[in-house]
């Protein structure tokens, strides 16, 4: 945090953070600040919300103080983590949360003239106190729905194997991004570029988002907009947190009890 202060006291017209309180996609990117305070989102089962606790409030009013101190962007509301990115580029904001295939499309974006050049350098989100950094992992994965035809269900799950093999990594090294199979580890060994040689030490601090808990984008827009009263001083942090576990866990027993009729 001084080290944000510091930038925003110095450098005029750039901000620390960039933030973002639509968070009906990308919301790992916001959640990662969270979480970096020890939070998380769902118990190990998906049966509930558990982000309402010392640890989540926490992690939800350091988002609110980078707000409030102007330390991130202004209009943090209403704006998605693409809209982020697009500051981030445009070297309005000095630090930003983005996967690696982000990071991979601004480094090509200035190979071809179209951004000015700047350097970049990938970071851990900084943690709370004792706790340990995090990162969230989800690109390139497969799923192979329920198929009543045998043969074809074989062969999904087949073609699904061969394309989350190391043997087959090549789409996914030059994306610069990453498979969620530990066989993967090590796919950047060879590569000159030193920060996804770090992104990769990172994924030893993945930590599991809650993707598939039922109801799960439902659950995202509901926490959107408790962000974004927070961020606008339409609630507190407090009340934010009490809502989002109230109205989240009313989904998750809903989608649980329609699925089980099924």
């Amino acid at each position: 945090m001084n080290a944000i202060r510091t930038l925003v006291s110095k450098v005029p017209n750039v901000y620390g953070v960039g933030l973002f309180g639509d968070t009906t996609s990308g919301d790992a990117f916001l959640l990662n600040w969270i979480w970096s305070s020890g939070a998380r989102t769902f118990d190990s089962t998906y049966s509930k919300v558990t982000l309402n606790n010392e640890k989540g409030l926490a992690g939800l009013k350091f988002l609110k103080t980078m707000i409030d101190e102007k330390l991130a962007n202004p209009g943090a509301a209403g704006i998605k983590a693409s809209d982020t990115f697009t500051l981030f580029n445009q070297q309005k904001v000095a630090t930003v949360q983005a996967a690696t295939i982000n990071y991979a499309r601004t480094v090509q974006s200035m190979e071809k003239g179209e951004l000015n050049k700047f350097d970049i350098m990938l970071a851990m989100t900084p943690n709370a106190p004792g706790e340990k950094p995090t990162t969230f992992l989800t690109t390139f994965g497969f799923a192979v729905f329920k198929n009543e035809d045998p043969d074809k269900q074989k062969w999904a799950i087949e073609f699904a194997k061969f394309l989350a093999s190391k043997e087959n990594a090549g789409a996914v090294k030059a994306a610069q991004s990453f498979s969620p199979r530990k066989s993967m580890v090590g796919l950047y060994n060879d590569s000159s570029d030193e920060n996804m040689k770090f992104a990769e030490k990172m994924l030893n601090y993945a930590i599991d988002g809650g993707v598939a808990a039922p109801g799960f984008n439902q659950q995202r827009a509901i926490f959107a907009k408790k962000v974004q009263a927070v961020f606008t001083n339409t609630i507190t942090p407090e009340q934010a947190l009490k809502e989002f576990e109230e109205e989240a866990n009313k989904v998750i027993a809903e989608e649980r009890a329609r699925y089980a009729k099924q």
